[in-house]
Order: structure tokens, then C-alpha cells, then sequence
């Protein structure tokens, strides 16, 4: 018995010796592997997550900019008469001006807040940079398109619907179907690659009634042109200011399916 013992006090000191050199020689490769694997596994469920909640966090200041938008917009027709500032038009100056820079006392302009200057940072979203909006570098000021609703009519104005023209402003009211439908701004594309803005209204479709800028027609045809940007969830859908001031989130497919001219235009 006295000699078990006395076996079992001499292995002890050696075990320990053992773990002691071994925690000297630090990780195995296999061990270093294993946890290398772990990480990247961890990784690879945490990144999509990550990123998924950074494009909704972008989504969410997108709703808060149509918003102040929505805002601006009420604020110039209860101070001009009921009527839309005009879409796109050219003053004695010959410079041209854009609805959201009419909008200049409620939303001032970059610098001097000149007619000249860029417009309020507020019109331009800031997940529009995953879309073709900064290619070739330019700065873009504009990544929001008014509807039709917001067009003027012409004067010789014929057809049914009729059609609407730049350079004329428009009533607010009254609205052909209840302002929780009508759209007035959606998200857009600039118009050709390198402007610094995109349409400022756009149109249902063209003066001859063809797939200009139909939502049927995306992507556009080779030479055509679409200025509807469904830049949010991973291009599933786009946030839209309602004729009430609301801003809502709709998908390419509910819009595909229900939207039609007189939401679009108002007539």
C-alpha cells in the first residue's frame, strides 16, 4: 500500500511536467484549423446579417428624406394658391429649374442656396449609390422623380387621359382617387448616364402611348431608357410619397400589378 502510494507521489510531479511543456509549445495546427473554421463559419452567418441591416438602415433615412419631402411639398401649395411647384421649367435667365429646387425655402439648396446651387442633400438617397446613379464619377443631387400627378397640363392639352407638359404648374386638388393612392414622387434614375439629376417628373409612358417608361418596360429595351429605380431590398421594391404626405414601401410586383395611369397621374 505504502508503495502505491509512494508510485502514484512520483507521477504527478512528471503529468504536470508534461502539461507544463505543452502549454509551452502553444496551439496545435489542428487546433489553430478548428478555430480558424469557427470564425469563418460565424462570419459567414453574421455578414449577411450585418448587411441586410445596414440596407434597411438606408431604407429608413430614404422614408425620412420623402418625408421632409412630403413636408416641403405641403408647405409650398398651402403658400401658393393649392398648386405643385412646376416640374422642370426655364426661367428668363435661361436656367433651368427643377421642382426640387422651388422648393428652396423649405428645403435650402447647397452654398449660397442660389437657384444655380445643387439642390438640399435631403433629395438624394442614400442607398441610390448601389445603382448606376454614380457612374462615371458624377455627384448626383436628384435620385427622386415626381410622378405625373405633379405635371402641369398643357394648354392645347387633348385625349383621354390628358396629357401633361413641363413647365406648368398643377392643383393640388382635387384628386380623382383618395390622396392615400395618388403617387407624387417615387424613387428614379438619373436620365442618361453622367447627369448630375434624374427626371424630375416621369411620365406613365410616352407622347405616343409606347412602352417608354411603362413599368412593364424593366429592365428598358436596348436604347430605351426607364427612370423607375427599385433600389431597396435588393431591387424588389422602392419607397413612394403618397398625395397625403405618407411615405410607403412597395414592392416592383404590387406596383406591376395595381398601379395604373390614373394613380400615376392624377386624371
Amino acid at each position: 500500500m505504502k508503495e502505491t502510494q509512494k508510485t502514484g507521489s512520483i507521477a504527478n510531479p512528471l503529468s504536470e511536467s508534461k502539461r507544463q511543456h505543452r502549454a509551452d509549445q502553444g496551439f496545435t495546427l489542428i487546433e489553430l484549423l478548428v478555430v480558424i473554421a469557427i470564425i469563418a463559419i460565424l462570419a459567414a452567418m453574421l455578414l449577411p446579417a450585418l448587411a441586410k441591416a445596414k440596407e434597411k438602415a438606408k431604407q429608413s433615412v430614404c422614408v425620412s428624406q420623402l418625408k421632409q419631402i412630403g413636408i416641403a411639398l405641403t408647405m409650398y401649395v398651402d403658400d401658393n394658391q393649392n398648386y405643385y411647384p412646376i416640374d422642370s421649367t426655364v426661367n428668363s435667365l435661361g436656367q433651368s429649374i427643377v421642382w426640387p429646387k422651388e422648393l428652396n425655402p423649405y428645403l435650402p439648396q447647397k452654398s449660397s442656396g442660389s437657384i444655380t446651387s445643387p439642390s438640399n442633400p435631403v433629395f438624394n438617397c442614400p442607398d441610390a449609390a448601389n445603382t448606376f446613379l454614380k457612374m462615371n464619377g458624377t455627384n448626383v443631387e436628384n435620385s427622386y422623380s415626381g410622378s405625373g400627378a405633379m405635371m402641369g397640363f398643357a394648354p392645347n392639352a387633348t385625349g383621354n387621359p390628358k396629357k401633361t407638359s413641363g413647365g406648368y404648374s398643377r392643383k393640388a386638388t382635387p384628386l380623382v382617387d383618395p390622396p392615400t393612392d395618388i403617387i407624387l414622387v417615387i424613387e428614379g434614375k438619373q436620365k442618361t448616364p453622367g447627369d448630375n439629376g434624374c427626371q424630375s417628373s416621369t411620365p406613365w409612358k410616352d407622347s405616343s402611348g409606347g412602352a417608354y417608361q411603362d413599368l412593364n418596360n424593366i429592365p428598358p429595351p436596348s436604347g430605351g431608357k426607364t427612370f423607375l429605380d427599385w433600389r431597396h431590398s435588393s431591387g424588389l421594391g422602392m419607397n413612394v410619397l403618397f398625395a397625403d404626405s405618407n411615405v410607403h414601401y412597395v414592392s416592383k410586383k404590387t406596383a406591376l400589378a395595381i398601379w395604373t395611369e390614373q394613380l400615376w397621374s392624377n386624371q
